[in-house]
């Protein structure tokens, strides 16, 4: 962890106290200090009252005002050439485009008051932590933490360095651009009856062969349509963005670190910020909602029911009807085709595109259910999505959780 905080008045014992169990309380293996209001000829002696309750740590410092303003000037200059990963963090009254975007935040909303009573209490947010592209290629996990203030009017701001954890399996997804490639349709034609022949002889060794052999050279052939879905959503970015690629990838990095939950405070106050213990978490928040017997329920008066509006019987038979492959077929093109999955991957474009070859058979499984009442367990399975009803979701209730169901369903 690393770690800056604008904290003047350093001179004071009591604030060199608390910076110092900051740094230790956080492991931190640097740390920053902005204004700290050290006349240049107190220096030697403030440091040297940290450093005998900081063993092994060094200090580099900026009295120079000079030079600050050189730094200044050369910022927005450093950026433009930056390779390498790259933080800057601290009080900002303004920020420039200098090819930087905010590092995932959690902790408090403001980070500045000027610490007055009443009405004339101000609050701000003007600590900010910005990284470049390499850096989240580095640290993809990582983000900052706005603790209190303490004695400071100003919030220490505490950087976790993560990098990505161990990769868990991803699911499949459907790309819309794989319906471009020529030979997607007979692709499909192939595979579709291939599956539809080992329904009727299961045991075949034969088509056991086939189907593992198109499965094997299907995804080898998705595999290179994936990467060529990327550089083709670079062209368009290039055609419609003014050349901004760069810009591109920053809003890629940044949604991804945006969606991810990092840490969160469970019921009882407690932050948590190891994945398995929030997995833990969410699903212990959750399952108290699952299965909960309700107490003193009081049942309906069916009676209420003779005084409110009533189906007529030609709206009984018209729920009752026998569904047409019209309104089947119209239903599923009605879906949004860059609308995400469900569980199998495949959103509705993949059908629509693909319709004049498995249409019949979706049609088919659509009436049987009408008829049976029988649905698969995985046409009716379901992906919760946790989707963040603020900017800076703290506890597991600042998210809505939605479902992403399969187009079958």
């Amino acid at each position: 962890m690393i770690c800056t905080w604008n904290i003047r008045g350093l001179s004071s014992p009591n604030k060199q106290s608390e910076m110092v169990s900051l740094i230790c309380r956080n492991k931190l293996k640097m740390m920053g200090i902005i204004e700290t209001r050290v006349n240049v000829n107190k220096f030697d002696s403030v440091w040297k009252s940290l450093k005998a309750k900081l063993p092994g740590w060094e200090v580099v410092n900026n009295y120079n005002s000079v030079d600050r303003i050189d730094l200044w000037d050369k910022l927005l200059e450093i950026s433009q050439s930056m390779r390498e990963k790259w933080i800057i963090f601290g009080d900002f009254n303004s920020v420039s485009d200098s090819n930087l975007f905010e590092l995932k935040k959690i902790g408090s909303n403001f980070t500045w008051t000027n610490n007055q009573y009443g009405d004339d209490r101000i609050w701000r947010k003007i600590d900010w932590c910005f990284v470049n592209n390499c850096w989240l290629e580095k640290w993809p996990e990582s983000f900052y933490d706005a603790r209190s203030p303490t004695i400071s009017d100003h919030s220490p701001l505490v950087v976790s360095m993560r990098s990505r954890p161990s990769e868990r399996k991803i699911s499949f997804k459907f790309f819309n651009v794989w319906c471009e490639h020529q030979n997607f349709m007979n692709i499909v034609k192939d595979v579709w009856e291939k599956r539809a022949d080992l329904q009727n002889d299961p045991f075949n060794k034969v088509l056991h062969d086939e189907e593992r052999a198109v499965s094997m050279h299907l995804f080898k052939l998705l595999s290179w349509e994936e990467s060529i879905a990327k550089q083709k959503s670079r062209m368009q970015w290039i055609c419609l963005g003014d050349q901004n690629t760069k810009f591109f990838h920053i809003c890629i990095k940044q949604r991804e670190a945006r969606k991810r939950i990092v840490a969160i405070r469970s019921a009882e106050g407690v932050v948590i910020e190891d994945n398995d213990k929030i997995k833990d978490e969410i699903l212990r928040h959750y399952m108290k909602f699952i299965g909960s017997a309700e107490q003193n329920r009081t049942n309906t008066n069916p009676a209420i029911f003779d005084y409110g509006h009533m189906l007529d019987d030609g709206d009984r038979d018209y729920l009752d009807a026998v569904v047409l492959d019209d309104e089947i077929k119209s239903s599923l093109f009605d879906i949004n085709g860059d609308k995400a999955p469900g569980p199998d991957g495949y959103n509705s474009n993949f059908f629509k595109k693909s319709w004049s070859i498995i249409g019949e058979d979706i049609i088919d499984a659509v009436k049987d259910f009408f008829r049976s009442g029988i649905m698969l367990k995985q046409a009716n399975a379901t992906v919760i999505s946790l989707i963040p009803k603020i900017n800076d979701p703290k506890t597991i209730n600042d998210y809505r959780p939605i479902s992403c169901c399969n187009v079958m369903y």
